[in-house]
């Protein structure tokens, strides 16, 4: 009762920050838990979930959260961010779930942006950060610079938003907001679904486009879903992920997990789209032909025609990569069209 007399909010907290974490480096997941310690919203309006998903020494025992009042550890054995996900979601307790990896730095007013966002328009099933910013630990080299946007980076010119799972608004899972209504449908269609649950990493598997899920979702439930400049991520690069070879195979597993992901909806795998069609935004237009393979297509749009000509090669490395990737899938998932 003195609690209650000095004001304390009783209520559960209203926002449930999920971060699904696999044997996380040490300063990068400090960085991660210092930028959500410094969020300007009040500790007892939020939880925070550190869901240790199989690592190989138990996060409990080195990562101290006393410094949050509503904070705690939950272990998920079975290795795989889905499965992570999906044991954040059940054991939160917010209406709003906000989805971080461990190399991923809130912007200090994320959470309060986050519930203002949500506030102001219910017809939001999910949404997230239109700006993702990159801190490299080791600056990419300049023909592999056009190459980096699979580092799930990103910084939109306009917020956007819309109810078409096919184009361009979805939000990343850096920061991924996620109403408490999708997140249980969530749960129940991937749980019942063996392709679903193959999306996403797993352990060194760089399946990906499991943040996708969430918005086909949304959609289905009636929701739009979208990206804010409001909402801000710093994404810390490490040096190997601006390598060639590590940036090659995460092309051919966009490739496979995309095709993976449009196949799981009944849509046909990834087409090239055709030249007339070409009039959205330059950048959507860009996206649009690298979610299709056009890699060489995309690259022309955003550098002079004279370092596309020199870089010919390289385009083409990346989109066999890709398309090795449509093939995976194919024959993995597709026998009879062998």
């Amino acid at each position: 009762m003195a609690e209650l007399a000095k004001g304390v909010d009783q209520r559960e907290p209203t926002i449930s920050v999920i971060l699904c974490t696999h044997d996380p480096r040490a300063d990068h997941m400090q960085r991660t838990l210092d930028g959500l310690r410094a969020q300007t919203m009040p500790l007892r309006r939020w939880e925070l979930l550190v869901v240790d998903n199989a690592s190989r020494e138990p996060l409990a025992g080195q990562w101290d959260l006393g410094w949050h009042p509503n904070a705690r550890h939950v272990l998920e054995e079975e290795l795989g961010l889905t499965q992570a996900r999906l044991r954040g979601i059940r054991e939160s307790v917010g209406e709003l779930l906000v989805f971080v990896d461990d190399d991923n730095v809130l912007q200090a007013d994320y959470l309060e942006q986050v519930e203002a966002i949500a506030a102001k328009d219910g017809s939001l099933g999910c949404f997230g950060a239109a700006r993702i910013l990159p801190e490299f630990e080791e600056e990419p080299s300049s023909e592999l610079l056009p190459f980096t946007g699979t580092l799930a980076l990103r910084d939109e010119p306009t917020d956007q938003r819309s109810a078409d799972p096919l184009d361009w608004a979805y939000p990343y899972g850096a920061g991924l907001v996620v109403r408490r209504a999708v997140a249980d449908a969530y749960v129940r269609v991937v749980s019942a679904s063996r392709l679903k649950m193959e999306l996403d990493r797993r352990g060194d598997q760089l399946n990906s486009c499991g943040d996708d899920e969430f918005s086909w979702i949304a959609i289905d439930l009636g929701f739009e879903r979208g990206v804010f400049r409001a909402l801000v991520v710093h994404h810390l690069i490490a040096a190997k992920r601006v390598r060639k070879v590590y940036l090659l195979s995460l092309y051919e597993s966009f490739g496979y997990s995309r095709a993976l992901l449009l196949h799981s909806h009944g849509r046909p795998a990834p087409q090239p789209i055709p030249d007339e069609e070409e009039v959205d935004p330059w950048w959507r237009v860009a996206r649009r032909h690298l979610l299709s393979g056009r890699i060489s297509a995309a690259v022309r749009m955003v550098r002079p025609q004279g370092e596309v000509d020199r870089d010919t090669a390289l385009i083409k490395e990346f989109e066999g990569a890709q398309r090795a990737g449509f093939k995976r899938f194919q024959r993995t998932h597709l026998p009879s069209a062998n």
